[in-house]
Order: C-alpha cells, then sequence, then structure tokens
C-alpha cells in the first residue's frame, strides 16, 4: 500500500496470502457500527518508519497476523476500536464475518497457534518511470522523453539482509539525438558487497564506456554503479541515432531486459535497498572517465562526474541537478508515465503542471493533455 485509503464495509474480508507492505501515508479503515471487518495476513513490513506519516488503522478492522505471536508492528496506529492479533485473540474477540457472494465468510477457531515467522520473503518496490531532458546544464525543449525508463525492482531478502535484487527495465523512448547511457548507483551500497551482476540481453554495451570490476560495477567508484546500457539506439537496434518513440504515429518496440545484481550473503541489510536509495542516471556523448551525468533534483552524483561543466541553468554547484526555477533534468514518476509528444514542452503538455513545484504532493502527472502525449 502507497499513499492508499482502503475501507472495507462490514463483515468484508482481505485475505493476502503473503506480507503487507505499507509506504507513506496509508489507511485502512472500517465502520463505525461495531461490526467486525477482517484482514488476515501473513506478514507486514513498514517503510516510512521516520518520515511521519505513520500508516493507520482505525474502526472496527481486525488485522490478524500470526507471525511474531500477532504482535503489531512499529509505526502502525490502532484507532476507533482497531484491533491487531493472532487467530486465536481473533476467536477469542468474537471475531467473524457472515461472508457473501463476494468474500468469504471468517471464523477462527481458538485452538490456533502462532505460526512461525518466515525468514525469506520477496517483494516489489514497486514500478515507476525515470523520464530524462538530456542537454544539461541548459533547458532544451524540456519534453522530459529524451530517455524514458520503465522500471521494477524486487528485493530477495533472507534473514533482513538482501540476497539478489531483479531490476526489470522497460526503455519506452529515445527522443534525443545524442549517444546515451544509463546506469543505477546504489547509494548505500559498497561495490564490494555484490557478488555479480547478470543481464537478459547480449547488446547493452557497444561502446566500451563503463569500465567493470569482476563483479560488473563500475570501477573507480565508491558506491555501486550498476551499468545497465551504453548507447541507447544501439541496444534498442537502431544505427545511428535518430529519435525513436516520442511521435504519435511512429511505431517503437520498446526495448525490455532484467538485470539480476547477486549480493554477498549477510552484507547489504534490506534498509539499505529501498526506493530512495536506487538513483539512476544517464550520461550523454561521454568517454571513459570524468563525464557529465543527469541525476533527479536532489541526486547524489557518482566519483566519475566532472564538476567543472556545471554552470548554464544549474541553481548552485552545491545542488547541481537542480535548476534556476527549481525545475530539473529528470523526474520518477510512479506507474508508466504518458510521456510529452515530440517537441511538446512538459509544462504545456500536463494541466497545471507548475503547481507541482511548490506543491510536491500534486499529482500532475494524471492530468495529461491527450494531445499533447504518447
Amino acid at each position: 500500500m502507497q499513499k492508499t485509503e482502503l475501507e472495507m464495509e462490514e463483515n468484508s474480508l482481505l485475505e493476502i496470502d503473503g506480507t503487507l507492505e505499507f509506504k507513506n501515508d496509508c489507511k485502512i479503515e472500517g465502520d463505525d457500527d461495531h461490526k467486525w471487518a477482517v484482514v488476515k495476513i501473513g506478514n507486514a513490513t513498514v517503510e516510512n518508519e521516520s518520515n511521519g506519516k505513520n500508516p493507520e488503522i482505525k474502526d472496527y478492522v481486525f488485522i490478524v497476523c500470526d507471525h511474531n505471536k500477532g504482535l503489531k508492528p512499529h509505526f502502525i496506529k490502532l484507532n476507533d476500536g482497531a484491533t491487531w492479533g493472532n487467530t486465536k485473540a481473533a476467536a477469542n474477540t468474537g471475531v467473524k464475518t457472515t461472508g457473501s457472494d463476494c468474500a468469504s465468510a471468517y471464523a477462527p477457531e481458538d485452538e490456533g497457534e502462532a505460526e512461525k515467522p518466515s525468514d525469506e520473503k520477496e517483494y516489489s518496490l514497486g514500478r515507476y518511470t525515470y523520464a530524462f531532458e538530456d542537454l544539461w546544464p541548459n533547458f532544451g525543449d524540456y519534453d522530459m522523453n529524451d530517455i524514458v525508463l520503465i522500471t521494477e525492482a524486487s528485493l530477495h531478502v533472507k534473514n533482513n539482509f538482501v540476497t539478489k535484487t531483479v531490476l526489470k527495465c522497460r526503455l519506452a523512448a529515445i527522443g534525443a539525438t545524442r549517444r546515451i547511457a544509463a546506469a543505477v548507483q546504489l547509494d548505500r551500497v559498497a561495490p564490494n558487497t555484490i557478488n555479480r551482476i547478470e543481464y537478459s540481453t547480449r547488446t547493452n554495451f557497444t561502446e566500451n564506456l563503463f569500465q567493470t570490476n569482476t563483479n560488473g560495477t563500475e570501477q573507480g567508484q565508491s558506491l555501486a554503479v550498476v551499468p545497465l546500457f551504453d548507447n541507447a539506439h544501439a541496444f534498442a537496434g537502431f544505427n545511428g541515432t535518430p529519435i525513436v518513440g516520442t511521435y504519435r504515429d511512429t511505431p517503437f518496440d520498446a526495448k525490455e531486459f532484467t538485470v539480476t545484481i547477486y549480493l554477498e550473503e549477510q552484507s547489504v541489510e534490506e534498509a539499505k535497498l529501498t526506493l530512495d536509495n536506487w538513483n539512476f542516471f544517464i550520461t550523454c556523448n561521454a568517454q571513459q572517465g570524468k563525464r557529465m551525468e543527469i541525476h533527479l533534483i536532489n541526486g547524489k552524483a557518482t566519483d566519475l562526474f566532472d564538476t567543472s561543466l556545471v554552470g548554464g541553468v544549474v541553481f548552485s554547484p552545491g545542488t547541481p541537478f537542480r535548476a534556476k526555477g527549481n525545475f530539473c533534468w529528470a523526474m520518477q514518476i510512479p506507474g508508466e508515465f504518458r510521456f510529452p509528444l515530440e517537441n511538446n514542452n512538459i509544462r504545456q503538455s500536463f494541466e497545471n503542471f507548475d503547481s507541482w513545484i511548490t506543491k510536491p504532493e500534486y499529482d500532475w502527472y494524471n492530468h495529461f493533455i491527450p494531445e499533447k502525449v504518447k
């Protein structure tokens, strides 16, 4: 659940076989007429323990969780009759639902025993689109489609340590005539904690741009940098550097690929690979050695970033990816982004886009002008 509010009617039952993961603002709310709704889960985790936006469960919702003897995780708020416990506690409280054509009935047996928590789990960090403008340190046409990369990272965890991550990617558009490479820096992971990196495709690297260690991470970096591709056009099967994927009636087969990162045993805690620590970036017309880079507005440059290139409309040398006026060259957008068509400035392609500058919670990406987006 991410920024989600779930309203449950009386006698409703939500059953989740695996883990219910809370991110950012979440709420589960039942009826207030003293009739139970039940959420039966295998386990629960909370990923926003430090941002003050604790998930809330309120009214007559009983969370049945047999892991950890039914104890509620920290930072989850229970209000107005909401209760957390194991199967036995639910039975002792008299919790049950009658069921209907839409939902099964729930009537716990009082001899229920707590299950032993599994020490292994797998979950997704969610699907996000990263959209880039390539003319840093100047604005360019600001259509934010020079590279459009859709990603979904999944973590495999054992005993609170990540054993591997599976990064699924789709290169959805290349609205640029420059040679563009892409990578992701794992901002809290050291290079030597990675065992190896495997790619599902064979043409990711044609330019010999990324010099790598034996485990596949980029050389000369204090943090783990995982290369994705070093020439977007060649990787997608094009000669030269044509603009592809950003015109309405021009076909483009998006390039899908998977990168699997294997970690050394018990070397990287789960908390070090949350979404905020995946730092995707591109570099344009780069050679080996120091280079320009484009990260999210508050992103951390790699050790190979050439600080002498900072200028243009950059706000300050200390914030190289923040433009004057609080604009940026890279965006992280939930889900699959309806990006602007070629030569359509993003500020004119989405209703009230500039409101986002002062109201970061505004979901501008859901308010597009149809004739101006892909």
